[in-house]
């Protein structure tokens, strides 16, 4: 990541914004993963703006779902597409776009509801 990356998060969930800088975005990475310990991705399609650049500059599109079971045990299902901008062989921002962006279940699974 690049120092002065950004990174987007959806939904109306304590954990959903703009982060950034790369210690925000890192601290937000460290809280999903501490929050949901289990985590299986299963990657449906990549693609990439621009497909022979060779100057590490480009976007990523990763269409993925999503298993996740939080640490209280609660188990969620949800997908989306990622995308990635790179520049100089570093990441600059990443912008997440979900399925599922309210809602109770999703509410709960980031501990914003007990």
């Amino acid at each position: 990541w690049a120092d002065d990356c950004t990174f987007f998060y959806p939904g109306r969930v304590e954990a959903g914004g703009r982060f950034a800088g790369k210690p925000a975005v890192t601290q937000w990475f460290t809280r999903f993963f501490t929050q949901f310990p289990r985590r299986r991705y299963t990657v449906r399609e990549i693609g990439l703006a621009r497909l022979f650049a060779m100057s590490g500059d480009n976007t990523v599109f990763v269409h993925f779902d999503l298993e996740l079971t939080s640490r209280s045990g609660l188990e969620a299902k949800n997908g989306g597409v990622s995308m990635l901008r790179i520049a100089g062989g570093k990441a600059v921002s990443e912008e997440i776009f979900l399925r599922v962006i309210d809602g109770d279940e999703y509410k709960r699974g980031w501990g914003d509801i007990p």
